[in-house]
């Protein structure tokens, strides 16, 4: 028999002592650099799912604005219309109390808002 096939396998040799050692080293190295490789990609899914929360946030708060500058419009252009047609109005009794003229300011006929003082007439 051979003295090489036993050495390779006797537990008491000391290149097969270092390989086994290294390769727990090798092994122990490698789980935890796989864990932390699993903690940063929870931490990426985290935040990943935290910027998707927010996106979705920002989405409906768009939305919501959207939908008040529209509902906004509807009695801005009823506004816009009515000062128009007071305009119209306005211009239409300026001709009737003058005659046709321009530049008459027409006063609503009444008391004066002006108070007076007792005794003054």
């Amino acid at each position: 028999m051979s003295d090489s096939g036993d050495r390779a396998t006797n537990p008491h040799n000391p290149l097969l002592t270092l390989a086994a050692h290294e390769l727990r080293v090798v092994s122990v190295t490698a789980t935890r650099a796989h864990a932390e490789q699993e903690g940063e990609m929870r931490a990426f899914a985290d935040q990943a799912a935290h910027i998707k929360a927010k996106a979705r946030a920002v989405a409906v708060s768009c939305a919501e604005v959207d939908q008040v500058h529209a509902d906004v419009q509807v009695p801005a252009r009823a506004c816009i219309d009515l000062v128009n047609r007071l305009q119209g109005l306005r211009e239409k009794l300026a001709q009737k109390c003058d005659g046709g003229g321009a530049g008459r300011i027409w006063r609503r006929r009444g008391p004066s808002r002006v108070r007076r003082r007792r005794g003054e007439t």
